[in-house]
């Protein structure tokens, strides 16, 4: 069953048995999941379905659930098998591929440029400042669809393995309008932040430098152009205020004078002006990240209490939810009734004090976590720089409780664990290493591997070598070889297996080694008791037939020459199981065992073959040798006391002399030397222990022996009356007195029960003319009796046990015997019940004839006790 195979596989430290039919189809598994899954064409497990007995594979992929297993298979004699799996730590690093980096790797030497990678025409990374993306295909849609149409693009992510915010740009690259691929590079999200707060301030800064300067050259013109010069002034002054969409006027512009050529100088300046600001907006429209802008609301004491928005981008609605027609001119506590005082002192100190802040925080009204860069564009207001990092905040937390959960696993494992860095130095171990070991963890940390982890061959008590400095060399996953000690810290010996893998970085470097091992004293204990039953027999502790055939062909040489076969059967062993219980069957086996053991010398071969037969084989053993060793063994079972049990062998040998002899006519030849005194012997000692079994019954219970001679001398009387033959008569008093031999396996408390019986107690009862068929039919001379016997219970409507035969079904002898046990039960003294008369017995017959007793039977034994008053 599955439970069967989960519960040896945690007896045998593996981590997977599998139990296939002969077809590949897994019927019993340790893993739910496998069940009912088959190989296909090129699976490793087809060498076992074609004929191959057993199967080592290499580390390889699981082809069901994709993991690391190292797999082994053994195929039975009828076709079945059974494969075991053990889980093996690997990490398989892809190679990296190298080609030109020089322009990649200069190009991302800048400060606050993360990575550049260059781009083919296919998308596919052909340079770049991080070797391992080369020769990736950029999966990126947008990415793909800027190369091809020659547009830049960019985005904003956060990179897990970078641990921050990326703002990604791609750029095409073209010569002489031929596209030769793209370049692809990710700044520092905060110097993205830092370049658009820059952009904002170099645009008020400029332009108040622009006007400025014009306002003072207009100051030092003459007094006699006072109309052009207020024109320009008021031009100025609109343009001043943030006002761009007013045109300079045409007729400046016209001027042939140094008016006109300000006027063109201050038109071209408002266009660039509308282009940059248009620029920006569509910067700030078009950005991923959220950007707003605020004025801070404090109380008489200039502490901040609230804030307005002023301004927000569509991003910023799109991070918040909030939309900007419904917050626009608002406070923030209108908007956000809940809103944590975090934010509002953050923000305020930003507005106040001209400081900038960069952090992450949780809005609990908003139920989101956001990146934010704030920053003071004038006093009193402060604008945002917003982005949604919940998902990253979750796969953050995810990876923590993986870890976690990980460390938890590693340290909760049945198995020792301990985990080396790179120099071989201890920086992990787990509860059952410290167990194991004698070390406490923190007293191992830093320590040389070796130093604590000590092994020798636990019989030679050479070094064994040091696995993890094999693991840091090699690269590969290193098992200890059998036979390995451990020297634990008090100086003890513990044997162990384990195994040693190494740990890969992301660049495929190995960064530590892991090493699991367990105490191996439990499961080589369950090894050699499980070697130790492959070849001896359970009950009596001799060698079993496997081992004696390998034994046989083993010591089949010239030097043990001669050697005897000497083959031996317990007489009556089935008999006994049934007269007396197999209890007392087992008994006599190993008291047969015994005997054999004394009798023989150490280097002989004693083995139970199955049953009640044994083998012997006896090296250098001529036939006086082996008749003497015989004899002793007829002799001592013959002394052997057991209850009421007759114990007897039956002994039969041949003797090989010369190479030439074929030992399987040797073995014949001694088996039909058995099976002859077998036959002399036996049937002679079957009739003693029938006698035994009746004398038994007769001294455990009150007045058998008088029941059963009365039911005797009943039926031999009915027979008579009936006409049988002599010999069906002497068969049938026969059975008359052997009728309740079944009673051999019923306690006598319950035959001389006073009370009523209960259920269960008449249910042991009913089963004693099964028991006396069994213990008859296995005797030549009764075998004839043992349906009578069976029968003698069976009711003539069919109500009868054991078998609830009806009419002529039942043995004629079995009726008759019905009808004198009942009488017989009726009249005589019992535990449970007074004696009826014998009028009031012959009445109760009379009414039960036809259902209980056969009618015609019935009338038989009422005319003859009528008829006979000599008769009780």
């Amino acid at each position: 069953s599955d439970d069967y195979l989960g519960e040896l596989a945690e007896d045998l430290g593996v981590d997977e048995i599998h139990w296939l039919d002969k077809d590949g189809k897994i019927i019993y598994s340790t893993i739910p999941g496998y069940l009912g899954w088959t190989p296909d064409a090129d699976h490793p497990l087809n060498a076992i379905i074609q004929g191959q007995k057993e199967l080592m594979e290499d580390i390889r992929k699981d082809a069901k659930f994709g993991n690391y297993v190292k797999y082994g298979a053994v195929r039975n004699s009828d076709g079945r098998f059974v494969q075991v799996g053990i889980s093996a730590d690997k990490v398989y690093e892809l190679t990296n591929r190298f080609s030109y980096q020089a322009i990649a790797e200069d190009a991302a030497s800048a400060e606050g440029i993360l990575y550049v990678d260059v781009i083919n025409n296919d998308a596919v990374v052909i340079a770049s400042s991080n070797k391992s993306n080369i020769g990736l295909k950029k999966g990126n849609a947008e990415i793909i669809s800027a190369i091809q149409n020659r547009t830049p693009y960019a985005s904003e992510y956060y990179s897990s393995s970078l641990g921050e915010d990326i703002y990604d740009i791609v750029y095409p690259i073209a010569i002489e309008g031929k596209l030769i691929g793209s370049v692809n590079i990710g700044y520092q999200m905060k110097d993205a932040h830092a370049a658009i707060a820059g952009n904002i301030r170099l645009i008020s800064i400029v332009a108040s430098l622009v006007f400025a300067a014009l306002i003072l050259i207009l100051g030092k013109i003459s007094d006699g152009v006072i109309r052009s010069i207020e024109n320009i002034k008021n031009q100025l002054s609109i343009m001043a205020s943030g006002n761009f969409t007013h045109e300079v006027s045409q007729d400046l512009i016209r001027k042939k004078d140094e008016f006109g050529d300000i006027a063109k100088s201050l038109s071209t300046t408002q266009e660039s002006i509308k282009d940059i600001i248009s620029s920006h907006r569509m910067l700030v429209e078009k950005m991923q990240l959220g950007l707003a802008v605020h004025e801070i609301i404090t109380d008489e004491e200039g502490n901040p209490v609230d804030y307005r928005f002023l301004s927000v981008n569509s991003s910023f609605e799109k991070l918040t939810g909030l939309k900007s027609d419904e917050i626009v001119g608002e406070r923030a506590l209108e908007v956000l009734p809940h809103l944590e005082p975090y934010w509002i002192n953050a923000y305020g100190e930003v507005a106040l004090t001209g400081d900038s802040q960069e952090f992450e925080n949780y809005n609990d009204e908003l139920e989101k976590w956001y990146q934010v860069v704030a920053y003071s564009p004038n006093h009193n207001q402060f604008a945002v720089i917003i982005d949604d990092i919940s998902n990253r905040k979750k796969m953050e937390e995810l990876l923590y409780m993986e870890k976690e959960n990980f460390r938890t696993t590693l340290l909760s494992i049945g198995d020792g664990v301990i985990s080396t860095d790179n120099k071989g130095r201890i920086i992990l171990m787990n509860v059952i290493a410290e167990q194991l070991t004698g070390w406490k963890e923190e007293e191992a940390i830093g320590k040389d591997f070796v130093e604590v982890f000590t092994i020798i061959h636990e019989y030679t008590m050479e070094p064994c070598r040091n696995l993890v400095e094999d693991v840091l060399k090699t690269g590969e996953i290193k098992e200890l070889a059998n036979h390995t000690a451990l020297i634990r810290r008090d100086g003890t010996l513990l044997p162990i297996e384990d195994s040693a893998a190494p740990i890969w970085s992301k660049d495929g470097k190995i960064t530590g080694v892991v090493i699991v091992f367990r105490d191996f004293t439990e499961k080589r204990e369950k090894h050699n008791q499980i070697e130790y039953l492959s070849y001896h027999d359970y009950l009596t502790g001799l060698y079993n037939r496997r081992y004696m055939e390998e034994a046989m062909k083993r010591m089949d040489t010239v030097e043990n020459l001669p050697v005897a076969i000497m083959v031996l059967d317990i007489n009556g062993l089935k008999l006994t199981n049934d007269a007396f219980g197999h209890e007392m069957g087992d008994k006599l086996l190993k008291k047969v065992a015994e005997i054999l053991k004394k009798a023989c010398r150490p280097q002989d071969v004693i083995a139970r073959m199955g049953g009640d037969e044994f083998s012997i084989l006896l090296p250098n053993t001529d036939h006086d040798h082996a008749l003497n060793i015989r004899d002793s063994i007829i002799e001592e079972t013959s002394k052997i006391e057991l209850e009421s049990v007759i114990v007897s062998v039956a002994a039969g040998y041949d003797i090989k002399t010369n190479k030439n002899q074929d030992m399987d006519v040797v073995i014949k030849n001694a088996e039909n030397s058995m099976y002859e005194r077998k036959m002399k012997y036996g049937r002679a000692m079957r009739s003693q222990v029938i006698e035994n079994v009746l004398r038994s019954i007769n001294l455990k219970y009150d007045n058998e022996q008088i029941h059963t001679e009365r039911v005797a001398e009943y039926c031999e009387l009915m027979a008579k009356e009936m006409n049988f033959s002599d010999r069906e008569i002497y068969a049938i008093k026969h059975a008359g007195i052997l009728h309740d031999i079944g009673k051999i396996i019923i306690p006598p408390e319950l035959l001389n029960k006073k009370e009523k019986l209960a259920n269960d107690e008449f249910d042991i009862i009913k089963k004693h003319s099964e028991t006396g068929y069994h213990i008859l039919r296995n005797t030549y001379e009764y075998a004839g009796l043992a349906k009578i016997v069976r029968h003698h219970h069976e009711r003539f409507d069919g109500n009868g046990y054991p078998d609830k035969l009806k009419g002529n079904e039942i043995p004629l002898e079995s009726r008759i015997i019905t009808i004198a046990d009942a009488y017989e039960a009726m009249t005589a003294n019992r535990p449970y019940q007074k004696p009826k008369s014998k009028e009031e017995a012959l009445l109760e017959i009379r009414r039960c004839s036809g259902t209980q007793f056969d009618p015609e039977i019935a009338e038989v034994f009422l005319n003859l006790m009528g008829t006979n008053p000599e008769v009780k």
